[in-house]
């Protein structure tokens, strides 16, 4: 009787681990959204941030992601990256990378750190440098 009791809640917290983690890789895979407005984007989803116009010291688009050195705190899973990771060139950085193959946008900040986005969809990684870079000359 106890032996069951034991199994039924050993296999109870097992699903519920598993019911996690799989909900917070889900959470994690999904794009975020990113919104404009006068003076700032916001980046919203798991590690999400909001950059004022201020804070922003360049931004670029590349053919290629940065190589990354190591993953502080994020998720690496199939071709997401995303989270706070140390970068070969630039040493810190948060990444929302979706693609891994795209064209990432590369927001350089004052604080000596970077924010790159690279989201499926070329055409939407192209707005946003337009978006950002009309942010930043206004």
């Amino acid at each position: 009787m106890k032996d069951n009791k034991t199994k039924i809640i050993k296999s109870i917290l097992t699903a519920v681990t598993l019911i996690v983690v799989a909900g917070a890789i889900g959470y994690g895979v999904m794009e975020p959204k990113i919104n404009f407005s006068n003076d700032s984007i916001e980046i919203s989803g798991m590690y999400g941030v909001s950059i004022t116009a201020d804070e922003i010291e360049s931004v670029e688009m590349r053919s290629e992601l940065p190589k990354t050195t190591s993953r502080t705190n994020g998720l690496d899973f199939l071709s997401v990256k995303k989270g706070h990771y140390r970068l070969e060139e630039f040493g810190k950085g948060r990444l929302f990378v979706h693609d891994t193959a795209a064209s990432p946008v590369i927001i350089k900040l004052h604080d000596e750190s970077v924010v790159i986005i690279a989201l499926k969809d070329r055409v939407k990684n192209e707005e946003i440098f337009n978006k950002i870079k009309e942010l930043i000359n206004s």
